[in-house]
């Protein structure tokens, strides 16, 4: 049996997370149509509507409720309906609008935006990688926040396999390679604190060694001699996100001290320490 000893204990927020790479959806991806200006209008509106829930806790349901969402998903519908034959558009505007119901937890709409999707027609790496790890995508969002049954130890392990397959081919598309890398130590993590003893080790290992490799040469130093002190000195989302990796990995490494020696990279195992 898997030990269960409380996801909360992670310090993990879905919703902070999939900020990142929303921000990152800018018109410039799906221009070419002479509709550009309404798409750089939807785009600013999602963004807004993602935004309210992004600084809660786990256990917080408020940024469900509040934001204009709904409003925001219409919005989308009605654009895709008054286009049609646009499918490069359409795709990238579902792939947005299935993000923005998961950041809401609605898990379902999400599945159907993302299975309105022809892949045929996506053209960003990042749209590509988001509908490939749907399916994984909708299970962290949903369970993140959950304790682990046998079943989604089953579904973690496959995630990751998933997530790190989709990660080794991004390396000219940093900003969703670094959200995927992410959201993978967060996966890893979780199973870390809930599994036995082995697995704690196992995972652990497994997400921190994989995690370390997004970061450069000038991501550690910085971080080595900065994240004591807070954000001012670090340059750049990936650095800064790092902090909460980092917080969270530390937590673990308290409770098991020994777990740092499956830690590869030095200078990341000094920042846990």
């Amino acid at each position: 049996m898997n030990q269960k000893n409380g996801p909360r204990s992670v310090v993990f927020n879905s919703r902070a997370l999939i900020i990142g790479i929303i921000l990152c959806f800018v018109a410039a991806s799906i221009a070419g149509c002479i509709t550009t200006k309404q798409v750089e209008e939807i785009v600013a509106k999602s963004n807004e509507s993602m935004l309210p829930g992004a600084g809660l806790p786990p256990a917080e349901t408020a940024g469900a409720s509040e934001g204009h969402w709904q409003e925001d998903a219409t919005r989308i519908d009605a654009f895709i309906a008054a286009h049609p034959g646009q499918e490069a558009l359409a795709g990238a505007l579902r792939v947005r609008q299935a993000m923005l119901f998961l950041a809401y937890e609605q898990y379902n709409l999400a599945n159907a935006s993302f299975e309105m999707v022809n892949l045929q027609y996506l053209s960003t790496a990042r749209d590509k990688a988001l509908y490939h790890l749907r399916r994984h995508l909708i299970w962290w969002f949903r369970q993140s926040k959950e304790d682990f049954s046998d079943d989604d130890f089953q579904k973690g392990s496959e995630a990751l396999l998933e997530l790190q397959k989709t990660i080794d081919t991004l390396n000219n598309s940093p900003d969703i390679r670094d959200y995927l890398a992410e959201m993978r130590v967060y996966i890893a993590l979780q199973m870390a604190r809930q599994g036995n003893d082995s697995e704690r080790i196992k995972y652990f290992g497994d997400g921190i060694n994989q995690y370390v490799k997004t970061l450069t040469g000038e991501d550690l130093a910085l971080l080595l001699a900065n994240h004591k002190n807070g954000k001012e000195l670090l340059k750049n989302r990936r650095q800064i996100r790092a902090l909460a990796v980092i917080k969270t990995a530390s937590g673990l490494a308290k409770e098991t001290p020994e777990i740092l020696n499956v830690v590869n990279n030095t200078d990341f195992r000094t920042l846990l320490q």
